[in-house]
């Protein structure tokens, strides 16, 4: 039943990003928020791999207008994620930095599924500072994919 309502939830603010997509901006924190926090499935093939969830295609949907606040969601991941910690219903997180990471990893990925080069130099930035593996994966290929869509170089 949890997992009915977090979807209804995605759905009314997908819905809404639909019908007053000028509103949408409203909606980017929550679902920043239950993309990182619920569960998301890897879909793609070896050499393009992304993250799917009802919220993450809601940020998607939302596209450029979001771009700013999903890209202070990097920023202020720290932050975040000693304000979220424990987490409820992430597995696996058993510190402060690991969720930080999370968010980080997701969000970096959200960033690449839209595609919008304002994203670059936070991501830039992120994939020298992190020293976590899945955090500058998602951001080398958020970079890659970014730079590729723009006719830029890497």
């Amino acid at each position: 039943m949890k997992i009915v309502a977090v979807k209804g939830i995605v759905l009314a603010m997908w819905l809404g990003v639909i019908a007053n997509p000028a509103g949408a901006n409203a909606s980017v924190p929550k679902l920043i928020r239950l993309s990182w926090s619920r569960g998301a499935f890897v879909v793609g093939l070896s050499f393009r791999v992304y993250l799917a969830s009802p919220s993450i295609a809601a940020l998607v949907r939302i596209g450029h207008p979001g771009v700013p606040q999903i890209v202070s969601a990097i920023e202020v991941a720290e932050t975040a994620a000693s304000l979220a910690f424990p987490p409820k219903g992430l597995d696996g997180i058993k510190t402060r930095e690991e969720l930080a990471n999370k968010i980080r990893s997701t969000v970096a990925n959200v960033l690449s599924q839209i595609g919008d080069v304002r994203a670059l130099p936070v991501l830039e930035s992120l994939l020298e500072k992190s020293d976590d593996g899945e955090v500058r994966s998602r951001c080398r290929e958020a970079i890659a994919l970014i730079s590729h869509k723009s006719g830029s170089t890497c």
